[in-house]
């Protein structure tokens, strides 16, 4: 399965805004722990025998649809490595889009496709495993269907109204079912909004879904199995999380703090990844990521914990990926399995290292694809241009993952292959001299 609802240029704002659908889509030093860092030198001198110096992970930049373009973006991937967004243009005070699609592992060239729409700027916001998208487009939720091969996409299907304001979809299964938020006047008038939650099926249609607490719902993804993560919030800010069943039974959910509302992800097993707000006595405030699993939280490290991280997107075997702050105005990718924690940027080659830097992961699939956002520096003007991009982790580094916290019902993690997990912590640990800043796992303190 993949999650993911966001992936915004500004990963994360100084003064967080908690009124959902707001805030900038995401928000992104390691902190490395003794017990991990030793198993990682034990015996740095064997990588030349396995991995010599082949990067744990391939990745593939998602181009513009036309030279006139100057952002891409990404917002979901699937288990073949396709992923969907937009391609833009982007001025001071505006931003032109048009949805798109992006080959997984093949050039731009051979991969790139944009969507056909209905008018207006528009964004393809996820897609399942069988290449069906749903997006949206001038206040209308939509769904593409593969016609051919390629795949090729024809004009996408309007997926209806639950009442006249705009509405957009988040996310859908391989069942086809999609789900996403619509928005609801308070007053006559329409002068203060709110968001209420909807779901979607070929055979149902769309409807509502959801409690009526207080005054605005949110949908947070929808599983393989149906299950969907709503949250709801009043006007005191008091919050509420419940999983609502293919069946409409709701199970509530016990998240205590100020978890956002709009940026959770669920996946097969109930398992929910997610962050909170944290403002401490003295320092600036900052978010903590966590998994939640049958009634137990567990904490994600951050590369800084003084600065913190987000929890974006959480797969079938538990892996997680999010983004981590660095400092002022400085993010990282990172991807979390079991206790420990990597920085995308340093399971990177060389040659892409000095190319891109890797701000936020916002999907990733059962098999290791993940897409999120960063900067690309072009290499004939050294212009840095907002990019998405595709990442493909080895089967070695795969392999050599530790279990994770609500994983294991449906995944894909590899059988490790004999010295799997030693040379591909190996590799990792012999990067730490060329980019100290992540190259190693860090575990969650005690």
């Amino acid at each position: 399965m993949q999650t993911s609802r966001s992936g915004a240029a500004s990963p994360w704002p100084e003064a967080p805004t908690l009124t959902p659908n707001t805030r900038p889509d995401l928000r992104g030093r390691l902190a490395a722990r003794p017990q991990a860092c030793a198993a990682l030198l034990l015996a740095a001198g064997l990588m030349a025998c396995g991995l010599g110096h082949a990067a744990p992970a391939t990745l593939f930049g998602l181009d513009v649809l036309s030279a006139g373009d100057n952002i891409t973006q990404a917002y979901g991937i699937n288990a073949q490595g396709h992923a969907v967004g937009y391609s833009g243009f982007t001025q001071p005070d505006a931003l032109t889009t048009q949805a798109t699609f992006w080959a997984g592992g093949q050039s731009t060239a051979q991969g790139l496709q944009g969507l056909a729409g209905v008018g207006g700027s528009s964004v393809a916001t996820a897609i399942n495993n069988h290449n069906v998208l749903v997006g949206s487009q001038s206040g209308r939720a939509l769904i593409w269907t593969s016609v051919g091969p390629g795949p090729a996409y024809a004009a996408p299907q309007f997926l209806g109204s639950v009442n006249p304001g705009a509405h957009s979809a988040q996310a859908i299964n391989d069942a086809g079912s999609a789900v996403g938020n619509h928005v609801k006047c308070l007053n006559i008038d329409c002068s203060s909004l709110h968001y209420r939650a909807w779901q979607w099926d070929s055979t149902d249609g769309m409807r509502q879904i959801g409690g009526e607490f207080g005054f605005e719902t949110n949908v947070n993804g929808i599983n393989g199995a149906g299950d969907v993560l709503v949250a709801s919030r009043n006007l005191a800010n008091e919050r509420r999380f419940e999983i609502i069943a293919a069946d409409g039974t709701a199970t509530a959910v016990s998240l205590p703090g100020l978890v956002s509302t709009t940026d959770l992800s669920i996946n097969n097993q109930r398992a929910i990844a997610g962050d909170r707000l944290v403002v401490p006595s003295e320092g600036p405030a900052r978010y903590e990521a966590f998994v939640w699993f049958e009634g137990i939280e567990h904490a994600l490290a951050a590369l800084d914990p003084a600065s913190g991280a987000e929890a974006n997107a959480i797969n079938n075997s538990g892996w997680v990926v999010g983004s981590s702050r660095l400092g002022p105005g400085e993010y990282a990718a990172v991807f979390w399995a079991g206790d420990l924690v990597w920085d995308l940027n340093s399971l990177l080659s060389d040659a892409d290292a000095d190319l891109w830097h890797l701000e936020a992961a916002v999907a990733l699939s059962d098999n290791g694809w993940i897409a999120g956002n960063g900067w690309y520096t072009d290499p004939t003007t050294s212009a840095r241009q907002r990019r998405g991009f595709t990442l493909q982790l080895n089967g070695d580094f795969l392999g050599g993952l530790p279990p994770s916290v609500g994983g294991g019902g449906g995944g894909t993690n590899p059988v490790p292959l004999p010295g799997t997990l030693a040379l591909a912590l190996l590799g990792l640990a012999a990067m730490t001299a060329r980019r100290p800043s992540g190259a190693t796992p860090s575990s969650v303190a005690p």
